[in-house]
């Protein structure tokens, strides 16, 4: 969708002033009468070379300690049951003779 100079100047104002990708987007509905999916806003505002003020949060790695260790070794546990069973049932399907 192509939007008119006066429209894009309007984008360019919600995203200087703070307003998120979702807000742009109801703002674009309400306001201007255009319809655009999110991702199409996303675009939007990168092909303006316009910068949001709140960035979507970077997630850091868990820190030592963190319930995080346990679920791995969890995991692990129910990988080698996994194993455990598909090795029984590869014994037993190497034991059938073919016919």
């Amino acid at each position: 969708m192509t939007l008119s100079a006066e429209q894009r100047a309007a984008v360019s104002q919600w995203i200087a002033a703070g307003d998120s990708l979702a807000a742009v987007q109801r703002k674009l509905t309400d306001e201007l009468n255009v319809s655009m999916t999110y991702m199409e806003v996303r675009f939007l505002v990168d092909d303006l070379g316009l910068e949001l003020k709140t960035p979507a949060p970077k997630f850091s790695a868990p820190l030592r300690g963190s319930r995080s260790g346990r679920s791995r070794r969890r995991t692990g546990a129910k990988e080698g049951a996994l194993r455990k069973a598909q090795g029984r049932r590869h014994r037993q399907e190497r034991g059938r003779s073919p016919g």
